[in-house]
């Protein structure tokens, strides 16, 4: 009787195992038009405040919160193949590893085919921490509470209602951040930036784009090699500099101190001091509250409703 009590109830775990290893992991392999799709579903038990990373990825990853205390990973492969068997073949080679230690969601990209395209979309807690990073596709991070280090060696990098630190670095695509409380660092070789909207310390930097900040509650320090930059309501210092473009600031809070080799220089309203400094072209400030140093190589200066002291220095215009 005991024997059968004993086998009886390790069938009972055996199958709720399996019950359970069902739910979190879901597949499906169909055929789609020219293109076989496979898709897989995981999910973890977590509490606020864990970690998920995601490394040596290849594809889109997209993050977004929920109210559930679970993260959910979902895997899209699309293959370009002619045969069911071969789409079998790329579905498990292609599948990244998941795994759960501790507070740490791992997931570990697989082996990838230039005939294929791998989509993530994952849900998170709303006090989440996140670590991703993709080899070759765009990132988007939405509604979390946490630190947040991103990066893609080949993509854009998409910022929404975040909170936290948050590090965004991208090789080859545009940044857009909007709605960020916290500090905010943001990098790319190749793309534009456009930030809005930021409660907190901003940094950014690009090597081939254009800059855009609007509506920063704290300091702003943003460079580019190659683009103009463009800053409304800025409500703390500021500092910008460029070595191939133009600079608008229309409404800065405190210090401004901006820099440019090829480019004009415009400043609308400053309420601390201002330095303009351009090598290749005109300088306009108007409205300062405090003192002013405009200095040009070769354009003109004109300086218009200064508090204080205004100096103004050019070797090539009036």
């Amino acid at each position: 009787m005991k024997r059968v009590t004993c086998i009886l109830l390790s069938l009972v775990i055996f199958i709720t195992s399996v019950l359970v290893m069902s739910a979190a992991a879901q597949e499906k392999l169909y055929r789609k038009g020219r293109y076989y799709i496979g898709e897989i579903t995981q999910a973890y038990p977590v509490k606020d405040g864990g970690l998920l990373k995601i490394l040596r990825m290849k594809g889109d990853i997209s993050v977004k919160s929920w109210d559930k205390p679970l993260v959910e990973i979902h895997q899209k492969i699309k293959m370009d193949v002619f045969t069911r068997s071969e789409a079998e073949k790329g579905f498990e080679s292609a599948k990244a590893s998941t795994q759960a230690n501790g507070k740490t969601i791992f997931v570990d990209g697989g082996s990838y085919r230039s005939w294929m395209h791998v989509d993530f979309q994952v849900n998170v807690p709303r006090a989440f921490n996140t670590k991703l990073q993709t080899r070759g596709g765009d990132l988007k991070l939405i509604g979390i509470k946490g630190d947040q280090q991103v990066s893609t060696s080949g993509g854009d990098i998409k910022l929404a209602d975040l909170s936290g630190a948050i590090q965004a670095r991208t090789s080859g695509g545009d940044i857009s951040a909007k709605r960020v409380k916290g500090t905010l660092s943001v990098a790319t070789s190749g793309g534009d930036l456009n930030l809005t909207d930021i409660a907190g310390i901003l940094s950014g930097s690009t090597s081939g784009g254009d800059v855009t900040v609007k509506n920063c509650t704290d300091r702003v320090n943003v460079s580019t090699s190659g683009g103009d930059i463009d800053i409304v309501n800025a409500r703390d210092d500021l500092s910008a500099r460029t070595s191939g473009g133009d600079i608008q600031i229309r409404e800065a809070g405190g210090r401004v101190s901006i820099a440019t080799s090829g480019g004009d220089i415009s400043v609308l309203k400053a309420g601390g001091d201002v330095n303009a400094r351009t090598s290749g072209g005109d300088i306009e400030i108007t409205d300062a509250l405090k003192n002013v140093l405009a200095l040009t190589s070769g354009g003109d200066i004109t300086i218009e409703n200064v508090a204080e002291a205004a100096v103004a220095k050019t070797s090539g215009g009036g």
